[in-house]
């Protein structure tokens, strides 16, 4: 009766909803005692997933009753390591001040990944610093920026006034984890 009265429904009216639905998905969700409902455990297997699509149905209802002009829902991003940690304020800034209806989901973690989840549908879009010429994927740029390589101050090649790829030829350095752009990209140029 509680349920009834907080739907604004007659008690008789709620009864009939409930077993219409138990009819449709071919599972009984309540046991019935003494005119009385109880969340069996079939029912309780489900309640999350049923309040996953009372949440769904209340972003739906917020959706439809917006300013054709405003941005609701979510928007799913990823970030490669560098531009989560030194671009994600730029990125994003913007557009929360823009649209603070919006719900944003922010990824870091490296290009390959990032990359991989934009063609699962996993996520809406992804920032990467280096190249993503993927099947499926539209690439545009961004921004560009450089790289440099740091040494002690006695080391040979910090000696030198102008280096080429090849003086890099044997020399060990320091670089990020396989995965990422910018070691895919650093591994391309000194291979030159």
């Amino acid at each position: 009766r509680a349920a009834a009265e907080q739907l604004h429904l007659t008690q008789p009216a709620a009864s009939m909803a409930l077993a219409g639905l138990e009819r449709r998905i071919g599972v009984v969700l309540f046991d019935r005692a003494r005119q009385r409902l109880h969340l069996n455990a079939r029912g309780r297997a489900m309640l999350p997933q049923a309040r996953e699509v009372l949440v769904r149905m209340q972003a739906l209802e917020r959706n439809a009753a917006a300013s054709p002009d405003e941005l609701l829902g979510e928007l799913r991003i990823g970030a490669s390591n560098t531009v989560g940690s030194y671009r994600v304020g730029e990125l994003l800034g913007g557009f929360i001040a823009l649209h603070p209806q919006a719900s944003v989901q922010l990824l870091v973690d490296n290009t390959q990944t990032v990359l991989e989840r934009v063609l699962d549908y996993s996520l809406d879009i992804g920032c990467v610093e280096g190249p993503a010429a993927r099947s499926g994927l539209e690439a545009l740029p961004w921004r560009e920026d450089a790289l440099c390589v740091c040494a002690r101050p006695n080391h040979p090649l910090a000696q030198r006034k102008r280096l080429a790829p090849a003086d890099f030829s044997g020399a060990r350095w320091i670089l990020r984890e396989h995965g990422s752009a910018t070691r895919a990209l650093v591994e391309r140029e000194l291979s030159r």
